[in-house]
């Protein structure tokens, strides 16, 4: 009878030292995963900083003067005088929200981690893809696919919505001060 006491409380331990084992490796597989998120982010922001997406994006600044005004790629081809450059511009484009697109993926995956990416193109990526909407909405239109872009317009609005709240906090925040000093 004794030795099955024990026999049951070793097994007992062993069960404890079991489960503690796999939260351990749980944990540190979960971080792991995180932080290759949070890695693959900074590659990523790496790449628009420094690789192939400036590139395309300096090829777009020569037909767009500025994201942020109330010009569009319609302004943007309307002001194009060649065939050659409206090809071009179009290539341009398809290429950059493409890769804008791979972008959106990833987050929605969450192969990226979202607030890294958003810090860095949280203002810049609802602008481009405001911007780019009468193309976006060319290509729906002509493959009869309403979902062409679709991570890239789905994560815009959410930044969209994100920087609006902050500036509605913000501004709360700075009537709250004024309330206060004066």
């Amino acid at each position: 009878m004794c030795i099955e006491i024990w026999s049951l409380i070793v097994d007992f331990l062993t069960f404890i030292a079991l489960i503690i084992s796999v939260i351990f490796l749980y944990r540190q597989i979960s971080n792991e995963y995180n932080w290759n998120r949070r890695k693959a982010a900074q590659d990523i922001i790496f790449q628009i900083s420094q690789g192939d997406l400036l590139e395309l994006r300096k090829k777009l600044n020569e037909y767009a003067n500025d994201f942020y005004n109330d010009e569009t790629y319609e302004t943007a081809v309307l002001e194009t005088k060649t065939k050659e450059e409206k090809t071009e511009l179009n290539h341009t484009v398809r290429t950059y929200l493409s890769y804008l697109e791979g972008i959106a993926l990833g987050i929605k995956q969450n192969l990226y981690e979202d607030k890294i990416l958003y810090d860095y193109l949280g203002s810049a990526l609802p602008e481009i893809c405001r911007w780019a909407m009468p193309f976006i909405k060319d290509r729906r239109i002509k493959t009869k696919d309403e979902d062409i872009y679709i991570g890239l317009t789905r994560v815009a609005e959410k930044w969209k919505k994100r920087e609006l709240k902050k500036c509605g906090i913000f501004k709360r925040y700075i009537q709250r001060v004024k309330r206060i000093f004066m």
